[in-house]
């Protein structure tokens, strides 16, 4: 749906510079050179592609709710992290250096994509 906003915004900015700039040779008319049928409709399509978007951004939620919850989802993968890094180093006599690596992916890879 983001992508029909963007489009329609696009066409609108585009179709109405082309038709303000298409007859633009004549000096001495400048106003009424530009057909203001085709640059209302252009006019038009660029509003519903802002509308579309204002929409989308509206229901997506708030900047402050998605910044709170990125938060706390930060918040829980680096307390998830200290916590199992905290088991892993607790453990360290017992886990051999080749198997390190093999450790850090399978225990703290979740916690990694989520942070």
């Amino acid at each position: 749906m983001k992508t029909i906003g963007v489009t329609l915004l696009m066409i609108g900015f585009f179709a109405a510079a082309f038709v303000t700039v298409r007859h633009a040779d004549s000096e001495d008319l400048a106003w009424q050179t530009i057909e203001w049928g085709w640059y209302s409709v252009a006019f038009l399509l660029g509003l519903a592609g802002v509308i579309v978007l204002r929409i989308l951004a509206r229901s997506s939620g708030t900047q402050t709710q998605k910044l709170e919850a990125d938060l706390n989802a930060m918040i829980v993968s680096l307390s998830n992290l200290v916590a199992r890094l905290g088991a892993m180093n607790a453990n360290r006599q017992d886990i051999g250096v080749y198997e390190v690596y093999g450790r850090l992916d399978a225990e703290l890879m979740t916690d990694l994509d989520s942070f």
